[in-house]
Parts: C-alpha cells; structure tokens; sequence
C-alpha cells in the first residue's frame, strides 16, 4: 500500500463530497491531490432523486436546472395562494445530470482520483486505509484534511432535552398521465388536502409538462418512518386525484432530512470537517441544504487554496432564534401548520420569502417574514422555547454531531 501525505480525503461521491471536489479543481492554485472514496460503483448511480430550490443566488451548478418555475403554489382546504417572482425561479436539478456533470470533470483532473466501491478503515494516527469491496486494501492515506459527508447512524441530535427534532421525510413518484393534467407553470410547494393527524402532510408536485410531473408525499415528525409507508400515500393521493388507470410510474425518490433546533458543529477537529446533510447545512425550518452545501464547498475550497484556517458555517443570530422559535411551534401545534404556511405565503413578499427560504435573506426580509405571522401565538411560543433560543452552541453539541445522519436510500 503506497502512502500519500499532502491530500485531501473526501468520504463519500454524493452531492456534498462532489461538490466540495469541484470547487476545489476550480481553484487553479490549488495543487495538492485529491482522494474520493465512494462504497457505490460508477454503475449504481441512477437519476434517484432530484434538487430544488430558490435560485437567490448562483452557484456553480446553476447552469443544470432542468426545469424553473416563476411561480409557486401553497393550498390548503380553506384556500391557496399563488406567489409570483420575476426575479427568482424555484429550479430543479436531476442526479443524473448532477452526477455526470461532475464525474466528466473530476475524471479528467489529475488531481483528482476516485475510488469508486470502496470503503474508508479510519486509524488511530489520524490516517485511513482505502478498502475495495471486492480486492481488498488499496491505499493508505494521512491527508492534510478530511472531509466527511458519510452518514453516521439512524439516530438524530438528543443532547440536550429542550432540542426540537422533526425529520422531513418524502417519497416522490414520478410519472406519466394520459392525457393533459398538470400546469407546467406552477410548482405546488404544499398541498394540504391529506390528513395531518399528529404530524405535518403534505403533498408537494413539479411539473415538468402538462403530462409528467413528480408528485411527493412529504411529513415532518419526530419518528422516522418506513418509506414503503410513504410511497403508498403518494400513490393513494394519485389514484384518489387522478384514478387508477390514467397515469403510470415512471421514477422514484426517498429522502429524509434532520430539521432540528441543536447547532451541528462541522468542523470535529482541527483536521476534520464534515459536510452534507450530517455537517448541519440543512436549513432548519426549511430543510433546504443544496444551496447552502455549494456555499459551503465554495468557503471551504478558498480557505484551502489561501492556506487559512476553515470556520464552521455561521447563520445569523437572528436566523437561528427564528428557526428555532419555528419549529417549537411547528412540533407542538402540526394541526395549524396548513393555516401557518398559508399565512406567510399571502402577506409576505415573493422575493423575500424565496430569500429567506434559501437562508440568504437581509434583516428587512426576516423582519417582514416576522410581521406576516399571527404575533400573540409566536410571542408565547418564544417565550416556551426560551432555553433552546437563548442557548449557543454548547461542547455536548459538538459531541452529539457524530450521531445526526440522513439516511436518503431506503
């Protein structure tokens, strides 16, 4: 096994690990060579699930949305509301196209190596040895930094008793009708006609053509739960809306992303950083983590190139307080979610509200997504959730990053 000091080890070719890698090799100084280790062989890539969001602002992979909408729905059974923004379009982004954007660039650096079906063993010096599946150890590696985007376990952040945990989790189907059925303009963020019980439900459609559209089924809860259970009420909502027989399945995708009130520290020590979803750049309130991950990789790949040292992602003092406060209220009252997004949807400004659903929003805009809200609800809420608004980062949460995963495969 062939040593190879001066790296940069990156665990795991999935959207946070390639997307670290790519802005790396844009850095034309940047020189030292970069180790990918992935379990999957290039084989089992498949186009498994798709990235949207608000494209406040660009990134690197802006250029690969395959579809954008200038106007979003939010519907509820006492009524809906269409937003509309000139300025911003809610885009979307397939793996596939994601995934081979990618490996034709990375392949193609020599400073670049992937090892694809292959596993990291971690030792006690701080270097790691690079095991194929099926041959064996191939390398042995003492990087100069190591970034970790693997999934840690199914458990989620329970440091601190006062923390709020709901896991947002959905399966997408998605599929062909028969004849003329979606409304290719619109992107329906949220439609309320299921039964909420005690979680949030709802169903969320992009449609890509007036006859192809990927319809999710997406809860927010404090249990994970089975995505074969998901799948079926996605499918239950196509046959009651649309009958049996008038489309077909021609797609499928899970995910489930940690919504959580706890700070997950991501850089572990001084020479680890994780990233992705278990390095805490999922939104919170929102559960948005693609944008934020590219930012990340973006920082991260200048403090490398310039030879500083790499911070924690920081979200503004007042972000956290309002996530926080956010989703106290969501957790204890998900039977008024419906009427709470509503709301928003109609008394905030498009732009604002794309803004600070993307975490990029200035203090005007959380101010006003603040007045769009009911006050005395809120006030009361703030005052409940007051140990888990007022606390910062505490050691314990820096301990506890280690067991928040996301588990996006059934």
């Amino acid at each position: 096994m062939s040593k190879e000091p001066g790296s940069i080890l990156i665990a795991g070719a999935g959207c946070a690990g390639l997307s670290l890698a790519m802005h790396l090799i844009e850095r034309k100084n940047f020189n030292r060579k970069i180790v990918v280790v992935e379990p999957r062989t290039r084989d089992e890539y498949t186009d498994d699930r798709t990235w949207s969001g608000f494209s406040t602002k660009p990134h690197l992979f802006s250029g690969l949305a395959s579809t954008r909408w200038h106007r979003w729905k939010c519907k509820t059974p006492n009524g809906e509301n269409i937003s509309e923004s000139r300025r911003y379009s809610y885009e979307s982004i397939r793996s596939s196209d994601y995934y081979n954007f990618c490996f034709e660039q990375l392949t193609s650096d020599p400073r670049v190596e992937i090892h694809f079906g292959c596993r990291l063993v971690n030792s006690v010096d701080g270097s790691f040895d690079v095991v194929d599946k099926s041959t064996g150890p191939k390398r042995h590696l003492k990087p100069d930094h190591f970034f970790d985007s693997r999934p840690q376990n199914d458990s989620y952040f329970s440091g601190n008793p006062d923390d709020v945990v709901l896991w947002q989790q959905f399966s997408g189907i998605e599929v062909e009708t028969v004849q003329d059925t979606f409304e290719p303009g619109v992107a329906t963020l949220m439609d309320f006609a299921v039964s909420h019980g005690d979680a949030i439900r709802f169903i969320y459609v992009l449609p890509f053509s007036r006859r192809r559209a990927l319809v999710e089924f997406t809860v927010f809860h404090p249990s994970t739960v089975p995505f074969r259970n998901l799948r079926n009420e996605a499918e239950m909502y196509l046959k009651k809306v649309y009958g049996e027989s008038s489309w077909r399945a021609v797609g499928y995708e899970n995910g489930r992303i940690p919504m959580v009130t706890s700070e997950i520290a991501s850089n572990t020590s001084q020479n680890t950083t994780r990233i992705g979803i278990s390095g805490g750049l999922a939104r919170p309130s929102t559960g948005y983590a693609f944008a934020s991950i590219h930012e990340h990789s973006r920082q991260i790949a200048m403090s490398l190139e310039s030879g500083i040292s790499i911070k924690d992602r920081k979200q503004s003092r007042l972000s956290k307080v309002l996530d926080r406060i956010f989703l106290s209220y969501l957790a204890k009252n998900p039977e008024k979610a419906s009427h709470l997004f509503l709301r928003i949807s109609q008394r905030t400004d498009p732009d604002r509200f794309a803004r600070f659903m993307m975490d990029t929003s200035s203090l005007l805009d959380k101010l006003a997504v603040i007045m769009s809200m009911p006050k005395l609800p809120f006030i009361v809420e703030a005052w409940h959730a007051r140990n888990i608004w007022l606390r910062r980062r505490s050691t314990s949460s820096r301990v506890q990053s280690f067991r928040l995963a996301e588990k996006a495969h059934s």
